[in-house]
């Protein structure tokens, strides 16, 4: 009896023995798997320009690129500077999918201060197409980011009516500036009866589950270039574009407003104005377009954009800096990804 009990003892040290020997061994092999990636060096250049960076890029519903700092990541919320843009484009297409306006309707049926100040002959195409012909400040983009000195987006707008001279007939020359776009989003406002910056909530952001993106601000709303959102979110944004207006099988915009919003707009319009690094780009509503590539640039912002050659979009989101516009940096990362989404189509 005694012999078995000895045996049984023996038996089961070597059973224990074993399992603590395959335990370590499996500790160690799961804290080398745990290991941390060696710093990207195009992240950490990022990193030392604008203090955070944040990359991804989707294609086919997939994730093909994924970089970020480790206090900046795809759902860090930042302000994005001109990318904003496109949403308000979006949104005045999905009003005109609804049949509350028409692009080519007065500014003065909706705000009848422009009629009131000559301004008769303005529509909403010209203000997505930046060729109001309204005097703009000098200063050229830095305009466009400072902030407003109104109470709110119809104060700002009516200024436009009453206090801007008509330097050019609309349609005529292209100058880019922010009254356009901050018109159209007012008209926006009366036709809906919401502020605009809940009705991008309602219309936009929410039906795409955009959770970090947002226009609200503790001052004035800016629709130019004031919203919030993260690299996740604007991809949500960018990938329904490029599936004609669906996303998660819902229909957010109709594939002819997608179409519009990416066709190149202001083509018989004189180019008076042109940020620094895009002078020879050509425009769409909410974007500028290169070689099939729209897109935003990231002027004291983030880059977005939609590859339709290659078919992918991707966000890079960094943390605001206006003292900086390194878009040579954004083409860098764009050409890092493009070789991941293969050729063009």
């Amino acid at each position: 009896m005694s012999q078995n009990i000895r045996t049984n003892c023996l038996n089961f040290s070597s059973l224990l023995i074993f399992m603590l020997f395959f335990q370590v061994v499996s500790l160690g092999q799961s804290n080398k798997a745990k290991a941390p990636e060696p710093p990207d060096p195009l992240i950490e250049q990022g990193k030392k320009i604008y203090g955070g960076v944040a990359v991804m890029a989707i294609k086919d519903g997939k994730t093909i690129y994924q970089k970020e700092s480790t206090d900046f990541t795809i759902n860090t919320q930042e302000n994005i500077g001109v990318a904003s843009s496109w949403f308000t484009a979006a949104l005045v297409m999905y009003m005109v999918d609804q049949g509350k306006i028409k692009l080519d309707d007065k500014v003065g049926k909706y705000l009848p201060i422009y009629d009131k100040y000559a301004k008769k002959y303005l529509t909403i195409r010209h203000c997505l197409e930046h060729t109001t012909g309204l005097e703009v400040e000098k200063g050229g983009i830095q305009k466009v980011f400072q902030k407003t000195k109104f109470a709110s987006l119809e104060e700002e707008v009516d200024a436009f009516a009453s206090k801007r001279e008509i330097v050019a007939n609309p349609g005529e020359q292209y100058y880019y500036s922010n009254i356009g776009l901050n018109i159209a989003a007012r008209v926006l406002e009366v036709v809906s009866k919401k502020s605009f910056d809940r009705l991008a909530t309602e219309k936009l952001f929410r039906p795409l589950t955009m959770k970090k993106t947002s226009f609200a601000n503790e001052t004035t709303v800016n629709p130019t270039s004031g919203a919030v959102s993260t690299a996740a979110d604007y991809c949500k944004f960018l990938a329904m574009l490029l599936n004609k207006g669906s996303y998660n099988g819902k229909q957010v915009l109709s594939e002819n407003a997608v179409a519009t919003l990416l066709s190149i707009q202001s083509n018989s319009a004189k180019l008076v104005y042109n940020p620094r690094g895009v002078e020879s780009s050509g425009h769409a509503f909410g974007s500028w377009v290169d070689d099939k590539v729209f897109y935003t640039p990231g002027f004291q912002g983030s880059y977005v954009y939609l590859d339709t050659c290659r078919k992918y979009v991707a966000a890079i989101i960094v943390k605001s800096n206006p003292k900086e516009e390194k878009l040579d940096y954004y083409r860098q990362v764009k050409d890092t990804i493009d070789p991941l989404a293969g050729s063009c189509q």
